[in-house]
């Protein structure tokens, strides 16, 4: 069990930060054959943070748009800062009067079970949960502006939890001193719930810090998605030099229609330890390297689209004469939408030299997303102006090398580290749309397939 507290005074006047954490862990053997784990992790945060503009209003903002012979200094005569000549607020006043605090309190917590019924059977059960709960607060006091602004405040809350639950049944198997087997079977299912309240108000009274104005309007939004999946995997171990792993994948998720709810994943790979081969150990090249292993890696992963709703048709409230209405969302349904799919392929070399105190990595990947989802114009005669589509297609690929090297073989030295990447990343969209706006740069590659060690 371990706990802390820890403050940060920020540079800018009313800007700080309090952090309160308390964790446990329970381990138990309840026999020699039942495990049993138990963690739990609680945080909770208070930060003040300063209006820099991203609400339109703001220091930054203010500053920009603020003339360099403007004093906006406090003004005893007035009773307040004057206000900024030309556009936005006066910048000493957002440092000293608005308020922006955000409240964080996370409560993360795991259960395991770890079951083995027979010497070469192991079965595990883990269920672990994520609530979490976020309070803002952005102030602007009436007055602040200019003296017809009537002041505002915004108090979102934002409340979500996520559950998985994650079960997993090991075989391994030695069918000779040479050949032995590692099967697996996998269920996961995972449920995420998020729920934001944003409460807001204008024509605030003097000294009001809570959403109580003469004009008060609130707004509330609920997602959730769940997913389910399975997965079977076999690895094959020859002589503890050469693995195989093969496996499928079997998830479906409930943010798309029934007939592409579900998807089915292979991947594939391989790797051969050659130093431990009699030959190259011989030879003279195993002399001067003293680690050798090659590997190659196949697979294929599945994506979320950017909304948990965009297969339906989507309504917003709307009032009319004073009666509470629905009108449709500009954004219209796709019942056929699919996963965006992921296929890539990897290979590469681990080098070991000078009895492993130097080691080498090079790895060339290529990797192709189809069924690309992207917003996709529509004619305005349809009713809706844009609609979620697969309609494009990412390549991603190029090489990743790192060296690794201890120095000094003692504690006191650490060891260290180089490494270098080239990407090439390229996309291709229908005519209707575009790609999403990245570069080779920002292209990032996934680690979806790794070859065993």
């Amino acid at each position: 069990m371990s706990g802390g507290y820890g403050t940060q005074q920020g540079i800018d006047r009313s800007t700080d930060r309090r952090r309160t954490s308390v964790m446990a862990k329970l381990s138990q053997q309840v026999n020699p054959r039942l495990d049993v784990d138990v963690s739990g992790n609680f945080v909770q945060t208070h930060s003040n943070f300063i209006p820099e503009g991203e609400q339109t209003q703001g220091v930054i903002t203010s500053i920009i748009f603020t003339p360099t012979s403007f004093k906006p200094f406090f003004d005893p005569n007035q009773g307040r800062y004057p206000y900024n000549p030309l556009l936005g607020a006066n910048p000493l006043d957002v440092l000293h009067n608005w308020e922006a605090p955000e409240d964080v309190t996370r409560l993360i917590g795991t259960f395991q079970g770890t079951f083995r019924p027979a010497a070469r059977v192991t079965l595990r059960y883990l269920v672990g949960i994520d609530d979490y709960r976020q309070e803002d607060k952005y102030l602007q006091p009436p007055l602040s502006t200019s003296a017809t602004f009537t002041g505002r405040i915004d108090n979102p809350i934002r409340v979500s939890r996520k559950i998985n639950s994650d079960f997993t049944a090991t075989h391994t198997a030695q069918v000779s001193p040479s050949f032995g087997l590692t099967s697996t079977l996998g269920l996961r299912y995972t449920s995420d719930h998020a729920d934001v309240v944003s409460a807001a108000a204008t024509d605030l009274p003097p000294e009001q810090t809570t959403v109580g104005g003469a004009t008060q309007f609130a707004s509330q939004g609920i997602t959730e998605l769940r997913t389910l999946g399975g997965y079977l995997e076999e690895r094959v171990s020859l002589r503890d030099r050469l693995f195989l792993t093969g496996g499928v994948n079997l998830e479906g998720a409930s943010a798309f229609g029934p007939d592409e709810r579900w998807q089915v994943y292979p991947r594939l790979s391989g790797s051969w330890l050659l130093h431990e081969e009699p030959f190259w150990r011989r030879s003279g090249i195993g002399r001067r390297i003293s680690s050798l292993r090659l590997r190659a890696a196949y697979g294929q992963t599945g994506g979320q689209p950017p909304s948990a709703y965009s297969q339906f048709q989507n309504y917003l409230n709307a009032s009319f004469g004073g009666k509470p209405g629905l009108i449709a969302s500009n954004t219209t349904g796709n019942p056929n939408l699919r996963p965006e799919r992921q296929r890539a392929i990897e290979g590469g070399v681990d080098l070991g030299l000078f009895q492993d105190r130097a080691q080498l990595e090079l790895t060339y990947y290529h990797q192709r997303t189809s069924d690309l989802v992207l917003s996709v114009p529509l004619a305005p005669s349809i009713g809706a102006l844009n609609q979620f589509e697969n309609v494009g297609v990412l390549r991603n690929k190029g090489w990743e090398a790192a060296l690794n090297t201890v120095n000094v073989n003692t504690a006191s030295i650490p060891s260290s580290r180089a490494s270098a990447s080239r990407t090439r990343w390229r996309c291709r969209a229908g005519r209707r749309t575009r790609c999403p706006a990245t570069s080779s740069s920002g292209a990032a590659r996934s680690s979806a397939i790794r070859t065993p060690s």
